[in-house]
């Protein structure tokens, strides 16, 4: 239980009870946190909290009185598993920090400059809060279709379309969080997230499914502990049921920190879309682009132009404030800019290529272009000296045999340095779909999310994966190396 301090100061108790409404058993009591074995699963479990200290009250928590009675409940597994990973002999500490199906579809997990789990929920349209240490959670923001969340003069932020009839590649996926965040002298408490808005139609005889996407910064109430006071930096997106990428980072430019969004090229040439036309290098479409946003407005005139920067390079060809920034880029799943340069679609190098080339593979091979593909989502750079041999370090997720790939980089950052004759050193391999990773400050843990669904899209569909652990949240502290005997000598 995560007890606001009214229920603190007085020693906040929790007592579990099974059985139904008016015959309760108690199975276990305790303050602060209860543990507890022998549960049934698909049983319900009725949880009461209380408090008889002096300091207990019956107020009503709320912005106006954030010291009441409010708590929040978080069910996590018990106890880790030691396990032992890649051919370094590594040993680490594996945590569940949400369990199997805790989550729907988690996309992004991002470690914020308040120490906590950033999580976005692809299918749920919810972003979490999470204690990278206990696995308790709060609801930071629910823009699901029905959902009451923000205020009633912000509800058209809501995502417009039924997710069980017309479900897109992605959702509620990307997030970046403010550097100032929670600043302590000049805080800008930002939080920037990308969604998949609203379905707009499908054309008959593979030629394309549209949806509209959107990026909005939400502004983190300190008080309420959730995301409020919606502006959108582009409410025209163009979506599609393939290939939205939804990746975002926040990185520097000449001393200047701007927001970089991933947009995918729609799956144009491919399944449903085989059809629709290709616009990953014509510099007047956002498809297929990395693009890049203000992370304040400048002074320019319009709502949305003022989110564009005056210097993105396609604005003097255009004749117009654009946010391309790079294009050619195909479903940008991994993009991470800390230290070196920002890496782009490492799988598709094919946009290198003339654009005659690009419609050839596209349109006559679709899926990967007959090209063998790890599936990767979500990339990071590992810049901490702590774990020997990783330092600048590029980690990948794996969506294929649920995996992390770590890839040592040369000093510039250019190339890759083999670590014993291998260019890549795979860890946790499993049946799982690793969707995105993130890093401690210490560079101790890693943060790994999983899917729920069993493909993405095209040929997968013939080759599903079914989780071992769908939805998962997992924690991996690494404790030293297996060499002593079969145990870690550290």
């Amino acid at each position: 239980v995560n007890a606001r301090s009214a229920l603190n100061l007085s020693g906040d108790m929790i007592q579990v009870f099974s059985g139904t409404c008016g015959s309760l058993t108690p199975v276990g009591c305790g303050q602060d946190a209860v543990n507890l074995t022998g549960l049934s699963i698909g049983s319900s479990y009725f949880v009461r909290v209380y408090s008889a200290g002096a300091n207990g009250s019956d107020a009503i928590a709320g912005p106006a009185n954030p010291t009441a009675t409010a708590f929040n409940i978080a069910v996590t597994p018990a106890g880790s598993t030691v396990v032992s990973s890649s051919r370094m002999n590594e040993v680490y500490l594996q945590t569940n920090l949400a369990s199997e199906n805790m989550t729907s579809d988690p996309w992004e997990i991002t470690y914020g400059p308040d120490n906590f789990l950033w999580v976005t929920e692809a299918k749920g349209y919810r972003v979490f809060r999470m204690n990278p240490n206990t696995g308790a959670r709060t609801t930071v923001l629910d823009i699901s279709s029905s959902s009451t969340f923000l205020s009633p003069a912000d509800t058209s932020f809501n995502m417009r379309y039924e997710i069980g009839i017309n479900n897109p590649q992605g959702g509620l996926a990307g997030l970046a969080i403010h550097p100032k965040f929670m600043d302590a002298t000049a805080p800008q408490n930002y939080v920037y997230v990308a969604y998949v808005y609203q379905y707009n139609y499908a054309l008959a005889g593979n030629n394309g499914t549209f949806y509209t996407n959107r990026i909005v910064r939400f502004t983190y109430n300190t008080v309420s502990g959730k995301l409020e006071s919606p502006v959108s930096l582009c409410d025209t997106l163009p979506g599609s049921n393939d290939h939205n990428s939804q990746r975002m980072i926040i990185a520097p430019v000449a001393g200047t920190n701007y927001l970089f969004y991933a947009q995918g090229d729609m799956g144009a040439g491919q399944f449903s879309n085989q059809y629709r036309s290709q616009k990953a290098q014509d510099s007047a479409s956002y498809e297929g682009k990395i693009l890049r946003f203000n992370l304040l407005p400048d002074g320019d005139a319009g709502s949305l132009d003022r989110w564009i920067p005056n210097d993105n390079p396609y604005n003097a060809s255009l004749g117009k404030q654009s946010a391309v920034w790079a294009i050619g880029i195909r479903n940008n799943q991994t993009i991470n800019a800390s230290g070196f340069a920002p890496y782009k679609d490492p799988l598709f190098s094919a946009y290198a290529q003339s654009q005659a080339t690009v419609n050839y593979i596209w349109k006559n091979n679709p899926g990967n272009g007959s090209w063998p593909s790890e599936g990767w989502s979500g990339l990071d750079l590992y810049t901490h000296p702590l774990i020997p041999g990783w330092k600048n370090s590029l980690i990948a997720c794996s969506l294929k045999w649920g995996r992390l790939v770590k890839m040592k980089l040369n000093n510039a950052g250019t190339s890759v340095v083999r670590t014993y004759g291998y260019d890549t050193v795979s860890y946790f391999g499993g049946q799982n779909r690793f969707r995105d990773l993130a890093i401690s400050p210490d560079g101790k843990d890693l943060f790994v999310v999983m899917d729920r669904s069993t493909t993405s899209s095209g040929p997968s569909n013939a080759n599903p994966v079914v989780p071992a652990c769908p939805g998962c949240v997992q924690k991996y502290t690494f404790l030293g190396y297996a060499d002593a005997a079969g145990k870690s000598s550290i």
